[in-house]
């Protein structure tokens, strides 16, 4: 019974919510490749200071 009663408000928040949806999956996306990028010139730092 819950559910039949929560659902409709539950439509109506996910159909104006996509759009900030993608918006935290794109910066959130963001932050984990530029992380990844971060990590990864430190390893290539590390990597030419032992040579």
């Amino acid at each position: 019974m819950r559910l039949v009663i929560y659902t409709p408000a539950y439509l109506k928040r996910w159909l104006i919510t996509p759009q900030y949806i993608s918006a935290f999956s794109a910066s959130s996306f963001k932050l984990h490749s530029t992380q990844t990028f971060l990590q990864l010139t430190r390893f290539s730092l590390q990597l030419t200071s032992f040579s």
